[in-house]
């Protein structure tokens, strides 16, 4: 028997050759798989397919943010829909959140910010920057950078959701980059015990560059952070753990001796600064005096202002002079060098500090320094020589600020005669 068909080919209906090809893969699946160089091969990318949303509202644009491509992959994206860096996904994350997040390079984030610069300062559902993300994770000392190079009070902004309910000055703060940063040296123990590693390096700059910000007049070109770190930990202790001044006691104790730019020791700074609650601020003070007690009766370098006259002239309460008058008692009466006037007078001009021990609005527990306030003074006048009063101060009769006047005239009656 012959096997040979007798069918006629010809008849025979072949399926369509275009059935036969592989089907395209969309865009945001390439990205979600990381294919960049399909993405790249493409000859041409279609704006409806970087416009596509999923289910959680991401773009392929956040998907690629968070995938770590070539910046080449990035820039192809934004060409074919440069509306995508402006878009949010259902938590309110843009592309920049995402790259910061997942620790993008540093040529990433740079695109990212110039297409929509404003993205360093948006904040998710949560009050998240991209800078808190990238403080939080393990973003590059570079890439930090960039996201504060226009605005260095980002560093220092509470990353809190603006509402009514009341909160504590002590709560904003935990909540910004800053705290943030030094909460993962505290946690890591080779960086704490060694100071090295991208840990150290990164905590330091965003120490030293917040406060070279917040406290220009205390802070000179010529002085490196690692000679006035102490200092500045002091300064803004509001925004970093409470273990940060004690470490730093404890690894540079030659900094109780170095005065900053404006001659004061670390403990005349403490003296002359207000803390997020008056309880912290005793214990910085009995910390600094235990390591360095003679520092209690050293005058400033420049002014030769006590200690104690700094805490008076700061408008310090009456537990926090007494503490430093314990300290140094054959300074107590002295007249202060600067304004000739005796204690209880220099402490009736002085503005009392105000210390927020109860929840306060959220209005001011995100700025409690007027670091914001600050920033806008800069740049409408410049640099002011003397510092922002703190939210709530003022010359006014307080009744704790009248105690510390009583107390210094009934220590000194012969001040009444003068």
């Amino acid at each position: 028997l012959s096997l040979t068909s007798t069918i006629d080919e010809s008849l025979i209906v072949k399926p369509p050759t275009r059935l036969l090809r592989t089907p395209s893969v969309r865009l945001i699946d390439l990205t979600r798989m990381q294919q960049w160089k399909t993405i790249l091969d493409q000859q041409r990318i279609k704006r409806r397919e970087a416009k596509f949303r999923d289910s959680d509202g991401l773009h392929p644009l956040h998907w690629a943010a968070a995938g770590g491509p070539p910046v080449a992959v990035m820039q192809r994206l934004i060409d074919v829909y440069p509306s995508a860096a402006h878009k949010v996904d259902s938590e309110g994350s843009l592309p920049l959140h995402f790259a910061a997040h997942y620790n993008a390079s540093k040529d990433t984030v740079e695109l990212l910010t110039k297409v929509f610069p404003e993205a360093i300062h948006h904040q998710d559902k949560y009050g998240r920057t991209p800078l808190y993300h990238a403080s939080d994770k393990s973003a590059s000392l570079d890439v930090l950078k960039l996201l504060v190079r226009d605005d260095p009070t980002l560093i220092t902004t509470p990353c809190h959701v603006p509402s009514r309910r009341q909160i504590s000055v002590r709560e904003a703060g935990i909540r910004t980059p800053l705290y943030v940063i030094w909460s993962a040296v505290m946690a890591d123990r080779h960086a704490r015990n060694n100071r090295t590693g991208k840990k150290w390096a990164k905590a330091v700059w965003m120490l030293e560059t917040s406060y070279r910000f917040c406290h220009p007049r205390a802070t000179g070109d010529d002085v490196t952070i690692e000679a006035s770190l102490l200092s500045a930990s002091i300064e803004m202790d509001v925004f970093l753990p409470e273990q940060v001044v004690s470490l730093l006691i404890d690894t540079f104790p030659d900094q109780l001796r170095i005065p900053d730019p404006l001659g004061r020791l670390p403990l005349a700074v403490a003296a002359s600064t207000a803390s997020y609650a008056l309880s912290r601020l005793e214990t910085l003070l009995r910390a600094l005096l235990d390591a360095h007690p003679s520092a209690a009766s050293s005058g400033n370098a420049l002014t030769k202002r006590s200690v104690l006259l700094e805490g008076i002239a700061a408008g310090q309460p009456t537990q926090v002079l007494h503490l430093l008058l314990q300290a140094a008692p054959d300074l107590d009466g002295v007249e202060d060098p600067i304004t000739k006037l005796p204690p209880s007078l220099l402490a009736a001009q002085a503005a009392p500090l105000t210390y927020f021990t109860e929840n306060v609005s959220t209005k001011v527990a995100m700025d409690p320094f007027r670091l914001l306030v600050a920033k806008k003074q800069q740049e409408v006048v410049g640099p002011t020589e003397e510092p922002v009063p703190n939210e709530g101060t003022g010359v006014q009769a307080e009744p704790g600020h009248l105690e510390t006047i009583y107390e210094l005239l009934r220590n000194y009656p012969s001040q009444i005669q003068a």
